[in-house]
């Protein structure tokens, strides 16, 4: 992923110069600032599906089937 990041800097000037990056940063660079990045992501998912879940309440029919559904697909194993 850095290496096309990388890419898309050395193409992109006007994206460089919108992250103020005055120059394009090495590949190791750009990989090792997304790589600290990955706890603060995974973060920010679990509390973007947290408030998904707590402000989407489907249906009780839903749940039943949902449930159903999730058995089946356990008894039928990878394929």
């Amino acid at each position: 992923m850095a290496t096309k990041l990388h890419k898309l800097l050395e193409k992109d000037e006007r994206l460089r110069g919108t992250m103020g990056f005055e120059r394009v940063p090495h590949r190791t660079c750009i990989g090792r600032r997304l790589s600290g990045l990955v706890p603060e992501a995974e973060q920010q998912i679990a509390l973007l599906g947290q408030r998904i879940v707590e402000e989407v309440r489907p249906e009780d029919e839903r749940l039943a089937v949902s449930a159903i559904d999730g058995r089946m697909y356990k008894a039928q194993g990878p394929n």
